[in-house]
């Protein structure tokens, strides 16, 4: 369960508000920034840094800017650090230091609210911390955007 990167993951392309998300997980994470009610917004693959599409640019209330988000499967940050995607993003947010200081800080989002990473000032030393569970109703938000985004076969 720590290491559900250890295979090379393949998610399953999900369409969510008319936008065809590369994986269940991606979207799930759309619709629940939509179903927060507290004005968070939010676009999908915003930015193309040579080596790393950022998933999203999240604009969270109380962050005084826009944040780049990287969703991946997983449960724990040591999980991400073993995966061939850490060092792709962190090789490309350093080779592009100008666009990337137009993101106030940088999101790695599980497989759920309650884990998520945050860093700030990643290109000058950040490091990663984890944030806090989220509260009941934004566990509610999660569940009810798992429901919405649920993959269907086509006909």
């Amino acid at each position: 369960r720590g290491c559900v990167m250890a295979k090379r993951w393949h998610g399953i392309p999900t369409t969510y508000r008319g936008i065809k998300f590369r994986s269940r997980l991606e979207a799930t994470w759309a619709a629940y920034f939509d179903l927060r009610n507290d004005n968070t917004t939010w676009q999908y693959e915003p930015v193309d840094f040579p080596g790393w599409i950022p998933d999203f640019s999240v604009q969270i209330p109380h962050f005084p800017g826009p944040s780049l988000a990287e969703v991946k499967p997983i449960y724990t940050i040591e999980s991400f650090f073993a995966s061939p995607d850490s060092p792709k993003m962190g090789k490309a947010l350093l080779a592009n230091v100008p666009l990337a200081k137009n993101f106030y800080a940088l999101l790695l989002l599980g497989v759920s609210p309650g884990h998520v990473w945050l860093m700030l000032n990643y290109g000058c030393g950040g490091r990663w911390h984890k944030l806090s569970p989220p509260d009941e109703g934004l566990q509610k938000c999660w569940a009810e955007a798992s429901n919405i985004a649920q993959w269907k076969a086509p006909r």
